[in-house]
């Protein structure tokens, strides 16, 4: 069976294209794609292009992450494992198929990336050493929110928060249910589009309230 994935997607059309891309790609997955109301064609783009590739839903507005995860989390009843991969995230093709084994030890699982390490100095090494490791996971209060695996059935009754801030509500989430385990995968990796910083879409990170 196919572990279902959202993929929210808000402007930035040109990485959607090539994350979109990958995910379809991606082995065991089933994509969905929640559209908050952007309006740089990305929505043309998913009805012509993306159609029958992936579940697509399209709200008129920006309701914001936890909205759509909501949305996504009421769609997905009856399976046991789903995902959320941003539209700025490259997967390869067995990321799906890498990742499902430690959902056995972990109720909530992220993959590396690059901005992971460069919040410390020391890299990877130093931002995980007083993290508890175990199975091939790095145990943390809190993982991000891409390139993420987690039980559905464990949090079955939850929601999201949401927040003032569009991009808020994972974190919150997360430090209200402190009784599920989260960690990160220590050999599965992903790719950022945005790697360079935040130079390909400035006014999107403006209004999402990441850069003044």
């Amino acid at each position: 069976m196919k572990v279902p994935v959202l993929m929210l997607t808000y402007n930035r059309l040109e990485y959607t294209k090539r994350s979109l891309a990958a995910l379809i790609a991606c082995e065991n997955v089933l994509p969905f794609v929640i559209d908050n109301g952007s309006t740089d064609g990305t929505e043309e783009y998913l009805n012509t292009e993306v159609k029958n590739d992936a579940v697509t839903l399209f709200n008129r507005e920006n309701k914001g992450i936890a909205y759509a995860m909501n949305q996504f989390l009421k769609l997905t009843r009856g399976h046991k494992f789903v995902g959320k991969v941003d539209n700025d995230t490259i997967v390869e093709k067995d990321w799906c198929l890498k990742m499902l084994p430690y959902l056995e030890h972990a109720d909530i699982i992220q993959s590396k990336h690059h901005i992971i390490p460069a919040t410390c100095e020391g890299g990877w090494d130093e931002f995980v050493k007083d993290m508890q490791f175990e199975n091939g996971l790095y145990f943390n209060n809190y993982v991000g929110g891409s390139g993420i695996l987690f039980n559905r059935r464990k949090i079955s009754t939850m929601r999201v928060p949401e927040t003032e801030w569009k991009l808020g509500g994972w974190r919150k989430f997360q430090g209200l249910h402190k009784e599920l385990t989260k960690a990160f995968v220590a050999d599965v990796d992903i790719k950022l589009l945005d790697e360079h910083g935040y130079q390909d879409y400035p006014e999107y990170y403006k209004e999402t309230g990441r850069t003044k």
